[in-house]
């Protein structure tokens, strides 16, 4: 009868220990969010001369389906222009170099609306 207690006990810390695992995984750390946005605000500051009244809004984001990616950052952020408030630019960094690059633009279907002015 231990044996089988022993074995029980043995499975459900398994499961628990996974589930732990799986929660760690995909729940994103706010810190390392707040990091991101700051790197990415920094970058666009000094890298790319930009004003702080230019920027609408800077917006961290978790990907936990990057995190296999060893080259780039599973957080990453979405930056809103204010003379584009329709256009989305999407940020993320480069693990080893620290280095940050845009990985894309979200914008309306109609293209007469904007020019994508802060497209890299």
């Amino acid at each position: 009868m231990k044996t089988k207690s022993k074995i029980m006990l043995t499975l459900v810390a398994g499961v628990i220990g996974i589930v732990g695992l799986i929660y760690l995984t995909i729940t994103p750390d706010k810190n390392e969010i707040i990091r991101t946005e700051e790197t990415i605000e920094k970058y666009l500051l000094e890298e790319k001369s930009y004003n702080s009244s230019d920027i609408e809004s800077i917006t961290g984001n978790y990907n936990p389906m990057d995190i296999g990616n060893a080259s780039i950052s599973a957080y990453t952020a979405d930056v809103v222009f204010k003379d584009e408030p329709e256009v989305t630019y999407s940020y993320f960094i480069y693990e080893k170099e620290g280095k940050v690059s845009q990985g894309g633009i979200n914008s309306p279907k109609d293209k007469n609306i904007h020019k994508e002015n802060h497209s890299e």
